[in-house]
């Protein structure tokens, strides 16, 4: 694989202290091999992603070339409580299936430092409920300002996968909600990460309106795009 990268047209920039904290965390990290399928050139939509446990959001903020924000857990912009109780409980018991004691050290650890990261990094809150319009809300705000959202939609409530099991629809919502806005039918670009051998590949956009002009419903349009992602698999090993 190799890189095929021009500049961006919307160039991914962040605060000084933030983007120097990435290239601190990028040094103990293998180096990431890009192929985007878009040539740099990708117009603002939303990006689409594989979760591939911590590893594959920190990858994506640290290597997808445009401007975006991210959804994630609302705990994690709230309090210190609320951070540490969402790393230890969920993140790294339920999610990533780890023992008691190392998740309380590593929570009690993150929920302080973490902060600053979801700060710099723009993340806007995703939420399981009715308040899950405040975001489409702030993801339309962004998107008219020319600013990319990504969205890990995997259901993770058992864990993470390497291949995509079941997928959520908040990224179907945001796209409806902005073309009942302004008529505009929004780039979906699928991205697939790997671990394993440190690739990951931006995918050509793909389109929401013409799904639902075939009838098609949203479990069914989640199901088509989980199987894209799923089939990016091929292309980073």
């Amino acid at each position: 694989m190799q890189n095929t990268m021009k500049e961006p047209k919307y160039p991914n920039k962040r605060k000084p202290f933030f983007t120097g904290l990435k290239a601190v965390l990028k040094c103990i990290r293998p180096k990431l091999t890009l192929l985007d399928r878009n040539e740099g050139q990708a117009e603002p939509g939303i990006f689409i992603s594989n979760h591939c446990g911590t590893a594959g959001p920190f990858m994506v903020e640290c290597y997808l070339p445009y401007s975006h924000h991210p959804w994630g857990a609302y705990q994690m912009n709230g309090d210190i409580k609320s951070r540490f109780n969402y790393l230890y409980r969920v993140l790294y018991m339920q999610k990533l299936h780890m023992k008691k004691v190392p998740s309380f050290l590593l929570a009690s650890i993150v929920c302080v430092v973490s902060k600053a990261y979801y700060k710099g990094m723009g993340l806007i809150s995703s939420y399981p409920d009715i308040r899950l319009v405040r975001t489409i809300k702030q993801s339309i705000a962004c998107l008219e300002k020319n600013t990319s959202i990504v969205i890990y939609p995997e259901n993770s409530n058992e864990g993470y996968h390497d291949q995509l099991n079941e997928i959520f629809g908040g990224f179907c919502l945001l796209s409806k909600a902005y073309y009942t806005k302004h008529h505009v039918d929004l780039p979906i670009y699928p991205i697939y990460y790997n671990k394993f051998t440190s690739r990951m590949v931006v995918d050509k956009p793909l389109y929401l309106q013409p799904l639902m002009q075939k009838g098609m419903t949203t479990g069914e349009i989640c199901e088509f795009y989980r199987d894209h992602i799923n089939g990016l698999k091929h292309a980073t090993e």
